[in-house]
């Protein structure tokens, strides 16, 4: 599943998740100790894939492969969505956010690019 139950303490319950786009940019997430771990690969920003581990409504964490965006933070929103917030040298560029359907098998997805001033949507489906 993508997110499910959510307690006041912990926020969403994460599995390790494969998620596909249409365009082959895949998404796979985790969480490790109050952590998320996600993990983008096929995007034509950072070929050789992107990765980082941030603490869920923690501070801003580094982001790894990715020579566009320094550093991420990941909200939690409701019991399922994840606001994720990119930043290059503490200039927000980005917000990713991502809501699970109640039964865990699809999520819709906004990406916003503050640098072009243009929002995409689009749907997701579990592996």
């Amino acid at each position: 599943a993508y997110a499910s139950a959510t307690t006041a303490a912990q926020g969403p319950t994460l599995a390790t998740t494969q998620l596909a786009t249409p365009t082959g940019v895949s998404l796979a997430y985790g969480t490790v100790a109050g952590s998320i771990v996600v993990t983008y690969t096929g995007s034509s920003n950072a070929p050789g894939g992107q990765t980082y581990t941030a603490k869920l409504n923690g501070p801003e964490a580094p982001m790894k492969g990715d020579p566009g965006v320094t550093t991420v933070s990941v909200k939690t929103m409701g019991k399922n969505t994840l606001i994720e917030t990119d930043k290059r040298d503490g200039k927000e560029i980005s917000v990713f956010k991502l809501t699970v359907a109640a039964d865990g098998k699809t999520a819709k997805a906004i990406a916003e690019d503050k640098l072009q001033n243009k929002t995409t949507d689009f749907d997701l489906v579990k592996q």
